[in-house]
């Protein structure tokens, strides 16, 4: 994979990187007791798409399932990433801002999958605690200093599908990052 470089890939890796030093998160990927949870969960934290499909064509429903938990994480397409100049001071240059996405996607717990609300509390629960876990983390060096997140979800598989993908949801979050001028 091609190293991020540039300040649009880098803004999108910092937000990964970000999601990626959740505990919280660590524990839903089931990578919490490796020696370097951080970096483990990484493997499961996607720029833009799922790696390809072993079988070259569409994923089978046992390579979907064996890739869940994850996560994708993308720049937004309209108004992903500013460049402006400084309102302050034009002689500070330009400021940085812009917007990304990430995709949390989970197996339906199948010890609950038949009571909604249940999975649906659950799913929440995590995600309200690894929104906690990066607020924490923004800011900080190596870490994307996010100004405001929007959390969308939790979506469910629709019924149709559940026979090729497995039952999973979805949780969509929206991320706003830098100083807007």
């Amino acid at each position: 994979m091609t190293a991020p470089a540039g300040c649009i890939s880098l803004a999108q890796d910092y937000w990964r990187k970000t999601l990626a030093g959740s505990a919280t998160l660590q524990v839903w990927a089931g990578v919490h007791t490796d020696p370097s949870p951080a970096t483990a969960v990484l493997e499961r934290i996607h720029h833009e798409a799922l790696p390809p499909p072993d079988s070259g064509g569409e994923y089978t429903l046992s390579e979907l399932q064996s890739l869940r938990p994850y996560v994708i994480v993308w720049t937004e397409e309209e108004s992903g990433f500013e460049l402006n100049i400084s309102d302050m001071d034009a002689s500070q240059g330009f400021v940085e801002s812009g917007s990304l996405r990430a995709e949390l996607v989970q197996d339906v717990p199948s010890e609950i999958a038949d009571d909604p609300a249940e999975v649906d509390l659950q799913f929440r629960n995590t995600v309200g605690q690894i929104l906690d876990d990066m607020a924490a983390l923004a800011g900080q060096a190596g870490y994307l200093a996010f100004t405001r997140i929007v959390a969308s979800g939790p979506h469910r598989a629709h019924p149709e599908h559940v026979t090729d993908m497995g039952d999973f949801q979805v949780y969509e979050l929206l991320a706003f990052w830098g100083v807007r001028s």
